[in-house]
């Protein structure tokens, strides 16, 4: 090192620069030697001193009268003539005037130089203990949340066997290969290579229940305005023709009688399915007449007192088997029921459908089923029933069914019917029993018609077309027969294109049908009274969605915990990457007049960790938004084409991933914050990041409605990431600015979020440095948190509204 001259105050021997006349040195810098003779000058650095600088960090006064920046762990009073040690409960970065006090929850220990919030990670053990016990804390817990959840306070029924001669216990009841425990729904405990061999009587158990649909009866009736409780239909040269000029279906004539069980049936492909969706107005036909009650009118306008069970079982097997119905006939039923008489009427068709014994279990899935295929069906059906339905439409409510289920399920279809409510079903395969319970049949082939009318009818007209009904042979798979083209089994005379022949023979044939007769005045208000009066209030439904959604995200355990676990661990890296800055984000250029001090500038570490933080929020929220609705649309489908209200559907989603979003946010940033101690208060990153996160789910939640299920999570996650790089790290919103695409990069949130941690970890030293300079630099601007805030929820709202009308846009006919 030179020697110094004589002459010269500073350690490299250059000639200080006065930086202002006050003995005074500036807020934030100590300079213990300074007087009015020898005010604060500025020192040429030494070689090693400039090294330093140019990494960003302070070296020793250069001069006997050089100010330096306070050091952390300090704070140095104005006039910078004073060093004093941070007090506890304080802290204190490098350039402090006075000591910063920590807020409740932050660790700072004398001489503290940054604050370490323990709040966060405190909050977070919490939930995750109560999580472990609502996990495993045992049946009691669960039974109380299960009792809430079923929105009634009344205690569990009591469980009847499946059987006369059952052996099981009255709390556990066999399922196929598992035990169900009444007593804990939620636990299904495998039974190994044991099979039912509980024969149940369905004549016997129809008696048993006759009491029960009597009372049904009282509660249809309750619904109606009038004395008729089903709908009739006729149809005059129903036709459906494709625009490819592709025709599935033509010239189908009919009458459906109120109260009446009509089977349809016919091979693969020949229209049954079509025929039910045109009949209920699902698809528009392109030719004929159809009238309802004897009025002709679209039959939208009926969609509220009409019941359709799907042939899949569209449930939710989050729910219980009493929680399917019941959010049914909540939403459905007329707003003026009182919660006693929704849950009356639940009560009597469980009880009809002889599901008693097994309302308070799970109804599984097809991975981990819970309750048999035969009551999943039922379940199915009695969520229509929940409605108090006019008439009733089923798709193949026998398939997939044993012979004895499937007699079951349509003995008490039969018995709906016989309370006025009028059944359609698409029937395949029906053994004999089945068979003799349709009071009617229509009979379809290659889209037209073959037969329409009574059972015995049938029988005659076919043999009198040649064909032979032997005693020993189910009627309906003789019928079956002829309707797909292999007559001749059944016939001594082969003939061509018989199924031709039959479709002319029926159209010559048919008896002439009448006009419907109309309604009286009198029947059609009351129907349209019945009509206005269904389905509860709007923001009812939206409570019951939101309490449903709840239950569901209560008992999808693994992806809730994954979600939390995600979050923690992103929130930890983020934490870990930081850890050697000791919260120290940004080094700018010093206030006039301390220009000539200043190290090398940190920009860019700021938006940089913003990037990241927006990535890792990105990765942990983007599955998790996917599941809000792209995991159900089956059962938005089949609500909405019921008349729920879309709207209050989506809304009580939303509101139901607030908890959600809240919780894994609380992870994420109770690490990050513990670890890298940001400069920017925990209360303040916390809502920045939660409603990033927000965002996040509002743009999975788009990427849902136009992705396949299996690719939603995937696609969702490369969404966010794309989202996260334009937050004006790189390329800088500066340079974003020039190139006036800056309107471009404020579309995505992450531009507003990195803003608002840009504000959060600079403000606090605006008396020190020069952060205009560094907005200028940056492109962002700073001290307008609230505004950033605002825009992200505004942008996450613009999301869910996207998603909205993406829900309600896309497969409009299933919606119907």
């Amino acid at each position: 090192m030179a020697e110094v001259p004589v002459n010269s105050t500073c350690l490299s021997g250059g000639v200080g620069v006065v930086l202002t006349r006050s003995e005074s040195c500036s807020l934030g810098f100590y300079c213990p030697n300074n007087t009015e003779i020898h005010p604060p000058e500025y020192c040429p650095p030494t070689p090693e001193c400039q090294i330093i600088r140019m990494g960003g960090s302070s070296c020793e006064p250069q001069g006997l009268y050089e100010p330096i920046v306070c050091p952390s762990g300090s704070y140095c009073p104005e006039g910078g003539k004073e060093k004093i040690k941070c007090p506890a409960g304080h802290w204190c970065p490098a350039g402090s005037f006075e000591p910063l006090k920590c807020k409740i929850g932050t660790i700072c220990r004398e001489g503290s130089s940054n604050k370490r919030p323990v709040i966060g990670f405190g909050i977070s053990v919490v939930i995750d203990i109560i999580l472990i016990i609502m996990l495993f804390g045992g049946v009691g817990g669960k039974r109380t949340i299960k009792q809430a959840c079923n929105g009634s306070g009344l205690p569990t029924q009591s469980v009847t066997p499946v059987a006369k001669g059952s052996e099981l216990s009255m709390s556990e009841t066999t399922v196929g290969k598992n035990i169900v425990s009444d007593v804990n729904p939620d636990k299904v405990l495998p039974v190994s290579d044991i099979e039912t061999n509980h024969v149940v009587d369905v004549e016997e158990l129809m008696e048993e229940t006759n009491e029960e649909l009597k009372k049904l009866v009282e509660s249809f009736e309750k619904c109606i305005d009038g004395n008729h409780v089903g709908l009739s239909f006729d149809f005059q040269e129903l036709g459906l023709t494709l625009r490819n000029g592709r025709q599935l279906l033509a010239d189908i004539n009919g009458s459906i009688e109120r109260g009446s069980m009509w089977g349809v049936m016919g091979p693969s492909g020949a229209g049954k399915t079509t025929f039910i969706n045109v009949l209920m107005g699902k698809i528009d036909k392109t030719s004929g007449s159809l009238f309802v009650n004897g009025v002709k009118e679209d039959m939208k306008v009926y969609k509220r007192i009409i019941g359709y069970v799907p042939q899949d079982d569209v449930v939710l097997a989050e729910l219980s088997v009493r929680q399917n119905i019941l959010h049914s006939a909540r939403v459905r039923l007329p707003s003026s029921w009182s919660e006693s008489m929704i849950q009356d009427h639940v009560d009597r068709i469980i009880s009809c459908l002889s599901l008693t014994h097994i309302q308070h279990s799970l109804v599984g899935d097809a991975i981990r089923p819970v309750i048999s295929g035969g009551q999943r069906k039922r379940v199915n059906i009695g969520i229509e029933l929940a409605a108090a339905p006019m008439a009733l439409f089923c798709d193949e409510p026998t398939s997939g069914l044993d012979s004895t289920a499937a007699l079951q399920v349509v003995k008490l279809l039969q018995a709906i019917s016989k309370l006025g409510v009028t059944v359609v079903s698409v029937i395949h395969q029906p053994r004999t029993e089945i068979f003799e319970c349709l009071d009617n049949i229509l009979l379809i082939s290659d889209g037209r018609p073959l037969w329409q009318g009574g059972r015995a009818d049938m029988i005659t007209y076919f043999k009198s077309h040649g064909f032979s009904f032997k005693p020993t042979f189910n009627p309906a798979d003789i019928v079956m027969d002829i309707i797909s083209g292999q007559g001749h089994r059944h016939r001594t005379l082969p003939r061509e294109d018989e199924i031709q022949y039959l479709i002319s023979e029926w159209q010559t044939s048919k008896p002439s049908k009448p006009l419907p007769t109309t309604n009286t005045a009198e029947e059609s208000n009351a129907l349209a009274k019945t009509i206005k009066k269904r389905g509860a209030y709007w923001y009812k439904q939206v409570w019951y969605c939101f309490v449903r959604s709840l239950i569901q995200q209560r008992r999808q355990t693994s992806e809730f915990y994954l979600e939390i676990f995600v979050g923690a661990i992103a929130g930890a890296f983020m934490g870990l990457a930081t850890m050697r800055e000791k919260g120290y984000l940004f080094h700018g250029i010093y206030r006039e007049p301390n220009e000539l001090l200043s190290s090398a500038l940190q920009y860019i570490k700021i938006p940089q960790i913003g990037m990241l933080t927006c990535t890792a929020i990105g990765i942990a929220g983007g599955p998790g938004g996917v599941k809000v609705f792209g995991e159900e649309k089956q059962i938005y489908w089949r609500e909405t084409a019921s008349g729920h209200s879309r709207s209050a559907y989506y809304v009580g989603k939303v509101l139901s991933t607030i908890f959600r979003i809240a919780f894994s946010s609380l992870h994420f940033v109770s690490l990050f914050t513990l670890l890298g101690t940001p400069s920017m208060d925990f209360g303040h990153n916390y809502l920045c990041c939660m409603v990033y996160f927000y965002c996040i789910y509002g743009l999975a939640s788009c990427m849902s409605m136009i992705t396949r299920r299996q690719n939603g999570a995937l696609v969702s996650v490369i969404a966010g990431l794309v989202t996260g790089i334009m937050c004006g790290y790189g390329p800088t919103l500066a340079d974003v600015k020039r190139w006036h695409l800056e309107w471009f990069w404020r579309m995505s949130p992450a531009t507003w979020f990195v803003e608002a941690y840009f504000t959060g970890n600079v403000d606090l030293f605006s008396y020190l440095y020069d952060v205009e300079h560094a907005s200028k630099v940056t492109g962002y601007t700073l001290n307008r948190y609230a505004v950033d805030i605002g825009m992200m929820l505004a942008i996450g709202t613009v999301y869910r509204v996207i998603a909205y009308v993406g829900l309600i846009s896309l497969r409009r006919d299933k919606q119907r």
